[in-house]
């Protein structure tokens, strides 16, 4: 414990990582000329660690807290109270000076305690001609060379000042002991690092512990080590379980877009009819506070209003507007619903029911996820997982795991194991076998490389970021590697900061969190709980509970008022997708053309009855065109406009015999130029058209020919054609004649006179 070393410690979580930092502190107090300082991610984590310390025997009046530095709290902001503590518990962004991001610098308080307290704790000898001195007397001796040179005769003869060396020694130690590492890295920025080097004449000891070190760890660990002679001791304790401890793991999967507050309503119901201890842990604050005004809230405040806390940040704009302690922190007596203690708090709550709200469906963007305290990836998932240190259950609620490859075998599990895992994740993943053929099939667009999930070991983090690294200093740095540029700070700043871009591109480890939470379940990596079982909703559509079923689904899955056919009727073909949903008791396929156009029908009939379709009739494109001209949706704004030149452009070919408006019967006679741009985006924003085979497939593919390409567009034009001679004026069946040499049918009714 002496000298100066850096002393890594990765322990699990609830396996003795505080109880550790605790017998830690009681050692070092032993010896009366050392200060620790416990540097902590959060301010609940002040609060704990206060809390801990004194109920492990450490006096209160030796412990110093984050809070304190502050104006409010004047003269316990003083240094000279501050000397007086030897167990000084901040905050890391405070230790670090960082400042947030809406302010160019820290505090006047915290600036002084940062500089000051170490300063506080050096003294400085001297020497005169290498022999010892006390500064009164080099004093004396300065006073008397200014007197001799005003002329005071009876002055002696002063030293000789360039014999007069200062040397500075350390009367204090201090030792560092840095918690939870993992949620700090954002602070480890350069000129924040530079803050350390105020205490580096008094450091005698860094400590870096976390149960989850990632990639960006790493780095901050090597930036340390400058304060500490460039060496690291690590202790790695073994990831044991404790079968009498372990609670019960329920994952609920659910492919909605977004999370029905029914399902948790249910969960509610039934951990209050077995009389049990309820928290809920969600991804977003809008969720959980819509939990908590809700049904859930109203179900879980029955009898006593006060009891339900919600446990959401207070910071506006990243700013607290007080310098008071904030009120809405998890309490332990109390039931709580919110987001802020996914990390820095122990359940210790006996038979407790604990549900953790994932992100759903619709939070999987295109580049960075919307995932909230879960953004993290794994690391937020295992803190999250941990925060029950009692027998109980966990029931998790998380959107379908990605199409998952099996072509390795997965480590630490036998064939018989394997193979087990692969049938249950098989039930459980979003794509299908059998929808993978369907894909290729039909024409929906292949999985890529984006959309599956693969098995990737955390030490593999390092190895994805190096290789997107190599790329980036081959085209950035190497014109300018004779300029001196810093590299390594380059490359340290790289894994810092944008390392986490890269890692979002590996399903498994950050992008798909449903993947990473499956897979850790079915290999038993969680220290604290065991899978006990998982389940899912198929829904299953009858011919006689049609609307109903519709109607349902739809209010679960639209939020906004104007919702989006399109939208709506892809997601019911991601459910179809997902092997969620069965017709009749039998597994529905996308190329079920009979299936989705009763599905088609049934949307456009109940939310959409402009569009002029029944929901027992065959659904047919018009219906579509009908929907587009009737409603005003910003996002078919341009597909109305190509509709409407369309017809326009059929006004324009009209001709007026006998007293009636008639049309050509042959299509070579239509204007048609567009047909095929128009056909294509009708498809885009209705693939209904396409996957009910109402349209035929008309996608040009490069491997195409000449010839096919021609067919293709004919085919389109035919489409088109058939469409809007219906739209335009049911020209099917109506009387014709012969005259300005054509055949000409009469236009019944003309829906849209423009």
């Amino acid at each position: 414990m002496g000298f100066v070393k850096e002393r890594l410690i990765n322990i699990g979580v609830g396996q003795g990582k505080t109880y550790t930092i605790l017998k830690t502190v009681e050692k070092y107090l032993e010896n009366p000329d050392t200060y620790i300082i416990i540097a902590v991610p959060y301010v609940s984590l002040v609060n704990q660690y206060f809390k801990e310390l004194i109920t492990n025997g450490i006096p209160e009046d030796e412990i110093y807290r984050y809070e304190w530095l502050n104006p409010k709290e004047f003269p316990k902001c003083t240094l000279e109270y501050q000397l007086k503590r030897r167990v000084h518990i901040v905050t890391v962004n405070c230790l670090l000076g960082n400042a947030g991001d809406n302010a160019a610098i820290n505090s006047k308080i915290k600036r002084e305690y940062l500089k000051g307290f170490p300063e506080a704790l050096i003294k400085t000898k001297y020497l005169y001609d290498g022999k010892p001195i006390n500064e009164e007397d080099i004093k004396k001796r300065l006073d008397l060379i200014k007197i001799r040179r005003l002329g005071a005769p009876k002055a002696k003869m002063a030293f000789d000042v360039s014999k007069v060396t200062a040397v500075t020694e350390s009367s204090k130690n201090v030792v560092f002991i840095f918690d939870e590492i993992h949620d700090a890295i954002h602070n480890f920025s350069p000129e924040n690092i530079l803050y350390l080097y105020f205490w580096k004449n008094v450091l005698q000891k860094i400590y870096l512990l976390s149960a989850t070190y990632n990639d960006a760890s790493l780095v901050v660990i090597n930036k340390l080590c400058e304060l500490t002679e460039g060496k690291i001791n690590i202790i790695e304790a073994e990831r044991v379980q404790i079968p009498a401890k372990l609670s019960k793991l329920y994952i609920h999967y659910d492919n909605a877009s977004k999370f029905g507050k029914r399902k948790i309503k249910t969960l509610v119901e039934m951990a209050l009819h077995q009389g049990k201890e309820i928290d809920i842990l969600c991804f977003s604050k809008s969720f959980a506070e819509e939990l908590y005004k809700g049904e859930v809230g109203a179900l879980l405040k029955e009898g006593d209003p006060d009891k339900v806390k919600l446990c959401v940040s207070e910071l506006i704009q990243n700013q607290r507007t007080t310098t008071e302690e904030p009120k809405n922190r998890y309490d332990e007596n109390k039931i709580n619903i919110g987001t802020n203690f996914k990390t820095g708090i122990n359940i210790e709550k006996e038979n407790h029911f604990f549900i953790i709200i994932m992100p759903p469906r619709s939070t999987k963007m295109v580049f960075e996820n919307k995932y909230g305290i879960f953004s993290g990836g794994y690391i937020d998932l295992v803190q999250a997982v941990a925060r029950q240190r009692k027998v109980g259950e966990i029931h998790i609620v998380t959107m379908h795991p990605d199409f998952f490859t099996f072509g390795d075998q997965m480590p630490q599990m036998t064939d018989e194991q394997f193979e087990q895992f692969e049938t249950s994740y098989r039930q459980i993943q979003k794509i299908s076998p059998q929808t993978s053929e369907q894909i290729d099939q039909y024409g929906i667009p292949a999985l890529g490389h984006d959309s599956i999930a693969r098995y990737c070991p955390v030490n593999y983090q390092k190895e994805l970021i190096t290789d997107q690294l190599k790329e980036v200093i081959k085209y950035l740095l190497n014109p300018v590697m004779d300029k001196n540029v810093l590299v390594q700070d380059f490359k340290d700043n790289y894994r810092l900061t944008t390392g986490k871009l890269q890692l979002l591109r590996n399903k498994f480890l950050y992008s798909d969190i449903a993947a990473n939470l499956t897979v850790n379940a079915f290999m038993n990596q969680f220290i604290n709980c065991k899978l006990e079982t998982f389940n899912f909703v198929r829904t299953d559509f009858a011919d006689d509970t049609f609307p109903d079923q519709i109607h349902e689904m739809f209010d679960e899955f639209f939020q906004e008022q104007n919702p989006s056919f399109s939208k709506f009727y892809n997601h019911i073909r991601d459910e179809i997708s997902s092997h969620l949903l069965t017709y009749n008791g039998s597994e529905v396929g996308i190329g079920d053309d009979m299936f989705m156009k009763k599905l088609a029908s049934n949307i456009l009939s109940k939310y959409y009855p402009l569009s002029g379709v029944s929901a027992n009739e065959n659904f047919s494109a018009q219906h579509i065109i009908h929907l587009v001209m009737k409603y005003d949706y910003p996002d078919m704004a341009d597909l109305k406009a190509q509709v409407t030149n369309q017809l326009r452009a059929i006004q324009s070919i009209t001709e007026n015999h006998r007293d009636a408006l008639y049309l050509p019967s042959q299509r070579e006679d239509w204007p048609l130029d567009n047909a095929y741009a128009l056909h294509n985006l009708l498809v885009e924003n209705f693939p209904v058209l396409k996957h009910a085979d109402i349209w035929k497939d008309s996608v040009v593919k490069p491997e195409d020919s000449q010839q096919n390409i021609e067919k293709k567009r004919k085919r389109a034009q035919k489409d088109i054609f058939n469409t809007f001679k219906k739209v335009f004026g049911d020209l099917v069946g109506a009387r014709h004649q012969n005259f300005a040499g054509k055949r000409m049918h009469k236009v019944i009714s003309q829906n849209y006179p423009l």
